[in-house]
């Protein structure tokens, strides 16, 4: 009898590990996160022609860190990858190639700024507002998937 339910403890255990360390697998894929990006990389992505999220901070300001933990707990729940350029890590890139930058995101003045790439075109800039982030963040999204129908390559 002990033998017994030695082996149902242990057939048991054997069937509910892949069953925990399934679900855990398939939150973590479920799960969106930041990208660092350098110039290099932002500029292969504006002409592969890529559709994604960019966004510009710095590492000392608190508002972009303020907006990084409405985006973080955003990210629990969806699975959307935002590119992050920190201006003030990159500086020498971003000084050298200013003009760049000013040709493709003349509206870039303050951090933090978000913008959603089309096709390697910032088409939209998200608002940055005190109240109700996360919901502005959340509709922002979902607003720019369905206006550009899906064809968004990395998110």
């Amino acid at each position: 009898m002990i033998a017994i339910k030695k082996i149902y403890n242990l057939l048991l255990i054997l069937f509910l590990i892949p069953v925990l360390f399934g679900c855990e697998i398939k939150q973590a894929k479920s799960q969106g996160s930041f990208t660092d990006i350098s110039y290099e990389e932002l500029v292969k992505k504006i002409d592969d022609k890529d559709s994604f999220i960019l966004q510009f901070s710095k590492t000392s300001c608190p508002y972009c860190q303020e907006l990084e933990e409405v985006e973080s707990e955003y990210f629990i729940k969806n699975n959307e990858i935002i590119y992050r350029f920190y201006i003030d890590l990159n500086e020498l890139d971003y000084d050298e190639n200013i003009d760049f930058f000013k040709s493709k995101f003349n509206d870039l003045s303050f951090v933090p700024t978000v913008y959603w790439m089309e096709e390697g075109v910032a088409k939209n800039q998200l608002p940055i507002l005190e109240n109700n982030q996360y919901d502005i963040l959340d509709k922002w999204i979902n607003d720019n998937k369905k206006f550009y129908q899906g064809s968004v390559k990395n998110l």
